[in-house]
């Protein structure tokens, strides 16, 4: 069976990178989701997917704020006073809006470990271009802590578009499943190889069914994003990826049930 990952948690019914969300993903039948993490000033390693707090999530005593604020420039102690749940999104207007606040890794980690396995987490590394060696060093250490910290070796997946942080943790933890991700074309498979990937992860858009089979044939698995509606998720089933990441994890469970029903079944 195709797995069904969770975008953001459930990016397309609830606020992203939120505990809504995260929920929402889990009850959805889904067998995995996808957060966004970065480090704060101090070293807080965040669950958020934008470079800085901005109006297009944030909220604070109902006010956005005044500019932009990178995240890593900004300390813990700011970053957690905003509100990331009650900002209406434009290309999802069915979110069910709430106020949630900024989780930490750790915080998204201690839900996890709570509930039942298999459900797994996809902990993507975002890492800014100007980011030096040491700076993305500290971050991975970080990353690779709190995983240690919660025991849960067998319950996540570390995902980058960065080589760095990917072969940091291939060295650190040799049986961490780690997806390289893409959003040009390319050699995947050569590409994955370098970092030690179990994973490859392209947008959609960039796979056809021969890159799919030579993935397969190195032994990758092939897990493409963000991937929203049916004929879409018809076409990357019939070529047989191994998952798909969704911002509809529960319509996407639904779809799979019904595409891989038997006649008999009905």
């Amino acid at each position: 069976m195709i797995e069904v990952h969770g975008h953001r948690g459930s990016r397309g019914t609830h606020p992203e990178n939120t505990l809504a969300g995260f929920e929402e993903a889990y009850n959805s039948g889904a067998q995995a989701m996808e957060i966004d993490t970065q480090p704060t000033e101090d070293g807080v390693v965040i669950v958020f997917h934008d470079f800085a707090l901005t109006e297009r999530v944030c909220r604070q005593g109902g006010v956005a704020p005044f500019r932009e604020m990178p995240l890593f420039e900004t300390p813990w102690s700011e970053v957690k006073k905003w509100d990331v749940g009650s900002v209406p999104q434009p290309k999802f207007r069915s979110q069910k809006l709430s106020h949630q606040k900024i989780f930490t890794l750790e915080d998204a980690l201690s839900w996890l470990v709570k509930k039942r396995p298999p459900f797994m987490l996809n902990i993507e590394m975002k890492v800014w271009p100007n980011w030096k060696d040491p700076f993305v060093a500290r971050y991975t250490s970080n990353v690779l802590g709190a995983i240690e910290k919660y025991n849960a070796f067998n319950r996540v997946m570390l995902m980058s578009f960065d080589s760095r942080p990917l072969m940091q943790a291939r060295k650190s933890m040799p049986r961490l499943p780690i997806s390289y991700l893409f959003e040009n074309k390319m050699d995947f498979v050569a590409q994955a190889r370098k970092v030690g990937a179990t994973h490859i992860g392209p947008a959609y858009e960039l796979l056809d069914e021969e890159a799919i089979q030579k993935a397969h044939a190195a032994k990758l698995k092939v897990l493409p994003y963000t991937v929203n509606t049916a004929p879409d998720w018809d076409r990357l089933i019939g070529w047989k990826v191994d998952g798909i990441i969704t911002d509809f994890p529960r319509e996407l469970v639904k779809h799979v049930g019904k595409t891989e029903r038997s006649p008999a079944q009905g």
